[in-house]
């Protein structure tokens, strides 16, 4: 199972790859954080960034129960329970708390989640993809 896995991961990163040589080239904040994404993904599409969710985004479910994302299981609260405050939600310890929790998580590198980290860790983001341009110089 294992290596299913390593092959889809393989297989995904070859396309995302691809997809990078399709971008517009026009400049747009959009574009940006796309193209990062593209080069910062690595074959086990983990997040190379602290992660931003719960701060630069959150996923509100369809019964109105607020996540820290699409992909953790970390419920910050009900929003029909806090009468539609989310900044009282959001605001928080609960919040606080798997805000600390995501900031070192790695476990997926997901678009949703992944542009407003990048946008939110710009310099760092520029910053590794010129050191990953520059070893890929250095290495070919």
């Amino acid at each position: 199972m294992e290596h299913l896995k390593e092959s889809f991961s393989q297989d995904i990163f070859n396309e995302l790859k691809k997809i990078r040589t399709m971008l517009p080239a026009k400049f747009s904040s959009t574009n940006l954080a796309n193209k990062l994404y593209l080069l910062l993904a690595t074959p086990e599409l983990s997040n190379p960034l602290p992660c931003r969710a719960a701060s630069a985004s959150c996923f509100l479910d369809p019964t109105g129960v607020l996540y820290a994302c699409i992909s953790m299981d970390k419920r910050i609260g009900d929003l029909r329970k806090s009468n539609y405050d989310l900044a009282k939600l959001m605001s928080s310890e609960r919040a606080d708390a798997i805000r600390d929790l995501v900031r070192n998580c790695s476990s997926c590198w997901t678009p949703c989640e992944a542009n407003q980290t990048i946008l939110a860790n710009l310099p760092r983001a520029c910053l590794l993809c010129l050191k990953s341009t520059l070893l890929n110089l250095l290495t070919h």
